[in-house]
């Protein structure tokens, strides 16, 4: 049938959805930074990351669907902003992206 006339909103351009990637390029880059407090900034790092070091993102038109669920809580500290901006920063550069990921590994209680 046809979903449309039930969608609240729609996006564009988003980082996350359905990502594919090789498991060996999850496990170069050490996988998620763990170190995002609530949700949405991990997947614009990740998307920074498998970006620099996979060549880029190809996307495959077509459409994907978010089925409702109830909303996360908000937990996003202070360094939430600044630690995606550290990745955009990185991003395409694969020794700045290098040092900061092996960087926030070595220390998780990094403080931006």
């Amino acid at each position: 049938g046809d979903w449309y006339p039930g969608c609240e909103w729609n996006m564009t351009g988003t980082c996350s959805s359905m990502v594919v990637f090789p498991s060996a390029l999850f496990a170069e880059i050490g996988g998620c930074d763990e170190g995002f407090v609530g949700w949405g900034g991990e997947d614009i790092a990740l998307s920074h990351a498998l970006q620099t070091f996979g060549g880029g993102l190809h996307r495959i038109h077509g459409e994907v669907w978010h089925l409702w669920h109830p909303a996360a809580v908000h937990t996003h500290d202070d360094t939430w902003p600044e630690r995606c901006e550290m990745y955009a920063r990185a991003a395409y550069d694969k020794p700045a992206m290098r040092a900061l990921i092996d960087g926030l590994r070595a220390d998780r209680s990094v403080s931006v």
